[in-house]
C-alpha cells in the first residue's frame, strides 16, 4: 500500500469501480466538477472569472479527448 511519495504522505480515494477507462474518466470528471462547485461556494466573491474560465476550458479539453 502506498503511504508516501518521497517523504510526502499521500492517501488515495476510490471514486468509482468500473470496467472501462471511459467510465472511470467520466466519474473522475464529475468528481472534479463537484469539488470545483464546492470551491466556488466557499470562495464566493473572491474567485476571479479568469479562474472559472480556465477550469471550464480544462474540463472541455478533457472531454474533447473522447472524440
Amino acid at each position: 500500500m502506498v503511504r508516501s511519495i518521497g517523504k510526502i504522505p499521500v492517501s488515495f480515494n476510490l471514486l468509482d469501480v468500473s470496467g472501462s477507462i471511459r467510465a472511470c474518466k467520466t466519474a473522475a470528471l464529475e468528481c472534479d466538477k463537484a469539488k470545483f462547485e464546492q470551491y466556488k461556494l466557499a470562495a464566493s466573491d473572491c474567485i476571479m472569472p479568469e479562474i472559472i474560465l480556465s477550469v471550464q476550458s480544462c474540463v472541455d479539453k478533457i472531454r474533447g479527448l473522447e472524440s
